[in-house]
């Protein structure tokens, strides 16, 4: 499949079309992902698990019963294989998707971003600075709804002092493939009056960007009229003719006012 038409791609379909080597890295990082994600769900059943049963042990033991040492003993197991089931760094698989300067990376490191912590989420925060800012309008189609909440997210949730660069770099890649919960979103940002040092550079480039995505959203409200079809109205008279309803001679048709006949 050819590149000639990204405006109706979907993030599937742009990423089929990447280089080999590249689906390769993509495709590491995504298993790591899904590994982090499954031991941080076993590490949290073993900690639920090993806190429930620590309180229930001393609960029964206060009672005398035989069972609460048992749980405790249990607890005490629980929690220690919940710290050993704390994922590792992926630090070998984005080592080698940050080769790739391709805006259509960014979703999965958006999803890399949301299970990581310590280097590897600087190293991500690295990569998405560097690659926002050549994101497009074409391509917004890449760009799901999904994708765009979590763009959105980093400008909620990320660290001023830390992730400024990147919160920046949101900013403007949302004024070329935002919708309009990203134009709510710049407005807030906008119209913010507690601002400190960090968070007036975010704001001064949401100020820049708001007007951008505006028009660019009201643009293709303006396509979408033009293209929906007419409704409700009686074909024949869509075709009627006034000038067939008047008794108008057909050789005065054409005549030049103010002329007579020649």
């Amino acid at each position: 499949m050819g590149h000639e038409n990204p405006s109706v791609m979907t993030e599937r379909q742009a990423q089929a079309e990447l280089p080999g080597e590249i689906q390769r890295a993509l495709k590491k990082l995504r298993a790591e992902v899904r590994g982090v994600r499954l031991r941080l769900l076993v590490a949290t059943c073993c900690w639920s698990g090993g806190l429930a049963a620590l309180l229930m042990g001393v609960l029964l033991a206060l009672h005398g019963n035989r069972t609460g040492p048992v749980l405790t003993a249990l607890a005490f197991l629980l929690i220690p294989c919940g710290v050993a089931m704390l994922p590792r760094g992926r630090r070998a698989a984005l080592k080698e998707v940050a080769r790739y300067r391709d805006v259509r990376i960014i979703g999965d490191l958006l999803d890399a971003l949301s299970v990581s912590a310590g280097r590897d989420r600087y190293e991500i925060i690295h990569l998405l600075t560097n690659l926002l800012p050549l994101v497009t309008e074409t391509d917004a189609p890449v760009f799901t709804r999904g994708r765009l909440r979590q763009l959105q997210e980093l400008l909620r949730c990320s660290d001023g002092h830390l992730e400024v660069h990147l919160q920046v770099a949101v900013v403007r890649a949302l004024s070329k493939i935002g919708d309009t919960g990203s134009l709510h979103l710049l407005r807030q940002l906008v119209a913010n009056s507690r601002q400190g040092e960090y968070e007036h550079l975010v704001q001064n480039a949401a100020r820049e960007s708001v007007l951008a995505l505006q028009n660019r959203i009201e643009a293709a409200y303006r396509r979408q009229d033009l293209l929906r079809p007419a409704t409700g109205a009686d074909p024949k008279d869509l075709l009627r003719i006034p000038v067939a309803q008047q008794d108008v001679a057909s050789e005065g048709l054409l005549r030049v006012p103010g002329r007579g006949p020649e």
